[in-house]
């Protein structure tokens, strides 16, 4: 297989659909496979996502670029500087990572989560109701992907009237870490 092809079929239909049988053959061909001719790699194997997690001063989680992927070509979309003003949770090294976390623990502590179960019972009946159709439910639309973040913008104070944004976003901004938008989305 050409050089870093293997990486390219990220971007397949079948494998955004199901990627499970891509993953299991980049795992068995190695930990750490190049995307196309990019400067972006997939790592594959528990050991090897450790060792990066482990060298944040190899391996910046800082976002600084996403990937793109048109016309069958890997490119780069600039997002910022290494260590810029621009830091998300997920997308920071420490010490930043470090503030955001110690903002979000207390939020996901046992007691707080108890604290919200009827909240999340209420939720999961109007958001199942709101769903069904013919008497059946799209369960991704309705229910997994609606859940969560309906009661993560309750947890972080997000009023009820701006949630349903907060969440258009949230989706939006994942869909561009996957390489998946196109360049008027970006």
């Amino acid at each position: 297989m050409p050089y870093g092809q293997l990486g390219l079929e990220l971007f397949a239909d079948e494998f955004i659909q199901d990627p499970y049988p891509l993953y299991a053959r980049m795992v068995s061909g190695g930990p750490v496979h190049p995307i196309g001719e990019s400067a972006f790699h997939a790592v594959c194997t528990w050991d090897a996502v450790n060792e990066v997690v482990g060298r944040p001063q190899d391996f910046s989680s800082n976002l600084t670029a996403t990937m793109t992927y048109q016309d069958g070509k890997v490119g780069a979309y600039p997002m910022g500087e290494l260590d810029g003003d621009t830091q998300a949770l997920a997308t920071a090294d420490d010490p930043t990572h470090a503030a955001h976390r110690k903002l979000l623990v207390p939020q996901l502590s046992g007691k707080r989560i108890r604290a919200l179960e009827s909240l999340v019972a209420e939720t999961e009946d109007r958001l199942w109701n709101e769903g069904v159709q013919s008497g059946s439910v799209e369960w991704m639309a309705a229910m997994a992907n609606r859940l969560p973040m309906t009661i993560v913008t309750r947890l972080i104070g997000v009023p009820d009237l701006d949630a349903d944004e907060v969440m258009r976003l949230g989706y939006a901004s994942t869909k561009v870490v996957e390489g998946l938008a196109d360049q008027d989305e970006l």
